[in-house]
């Protein structure tokens, strides 16, 4: 999973709502890969806790992809 900037809104009020109806900060293809995450870990939180970032370099209209 590459590590992104997407965020649920941390009010316990909306963290309390299904996946799909949680607001996000960030953009739609980075909320999108989120909700994947949370959907299939159970807790996105524990997931990047555990797999700490290392290293980024960030997708741009010339390299086409991210590390």
């Amino acid at each position: 999973m590459l590590y992104n900037h997407a965020d649920f809104r941390g009010d316990p009020d909306n963290l309390r709502k299904s996946v799909f109806q949680r607001e996000c900060i960030g953009d739609a293809s980075e909320t999108a890969l989120l909700m994947c995450v949370e959907l299939s870990t159970g807790n996105v939180i524990k997931f990047f806790e555990e797999n700490r970032k290392i290293l980024e370099i960030p997708s741009n209209a010339t390299n086409k992809y991210q590390f």
